[in-house]
């Protein structure tokens, strides 16, 4: 039954973000995505094949700006937990 609240800073969790996280891609390859827009999450593969995701950060005519970062990066992170049994 015991609570607690704590928190974390950026540097204890996410890290900062880092701006080469954030690149442009020609809108070109996103050929058949569907409802593309600002605020979006992507997915895809890296050139190794791992999963990735990014945020939609902009688009123009041309290019898709993505953000790479963690979504929590940058954020101070509170936390609220309660011991509901010990086994």
């Amino acid at each position: 039954g015991e609570s607690k609240k704590f928190s974390l800073t950026p540097d204890q969790a996410y890290g900062q973000p880092k701006p080469e996280a954030v690149q442009s891609l020609p809108l070109a390859q996103f050929g058949e995505v569907e409802n593309l827009a600002v605020g979006i999450k992507v997915s895809g593969q890296n050139s190794a094949g791992q999963p990735i995701q990014a945020t939609v950060k902009s688009i123009d005519d041309n290019t898709v700006t993505l953000d790479f970062n963690h979504p929590l990066a940058g954020k101070d992170l509170t936390f609220d937990i309660e011991l509901l049994s010990v086994d």
